[in-house]
């Protein structure tokens, strides 16, 4: 599938890293969707009609963290996957994480092989 039928649904509280991500996500080919916060992204998630194949949301931030709003966004859309990205370098995740910060190559390439691995699955 072409990566410009993909949807990216990213979140980050830092409007610098924001507008980065959303910049090279549409040179990379892609139609990203970003909220500067996880309440506004639930909000443009709900209101988007059409598919969101990615959820790439940064872990620390106000509100909730971004593994809740993983959470609350796979309950209403059981397709989507999901990418972490953090500054911090401690912690384990077991959700795909990317570490900032990166280069293009490197975001392009994780964003491509999460949408194509599983949904995130709630645990139960």
């Amino acid at each position: 599938m072409n990566s410009v039928s993909h949807v990216v649904l990213v979140v980050d509280d830092d409007q610098i890293m924001l507008r980065g991500v959303e910049a090279m996500l549409r040179r990379g080919g892609y139609c990203p969707i970003v909220a500067s916060s996880p309440l506004l992204a639930l909000r443009d998630a709900r209101e988007f009609q059409g598919e969101i194949h990615l959820l790439l949301t940064d872990i620390v931030m106000p509100e909730m963290d971004g593994i809740e709003l993983a959470e609350q966004l796979a309950a209403e859309r059981p397709a989507i996957r999901v990418l972490l990205m953090t500054a911090y370098t401690d912690g384990t995740y077991l959700l795909p994480l990317l570490r900032k910060p990166f280069r293009m190559e490197e975001l392009l390439k994780i964003v491509r092989d999460v949408i194509d691995g599983p949904p995130f699955a709630i645990a139960v």
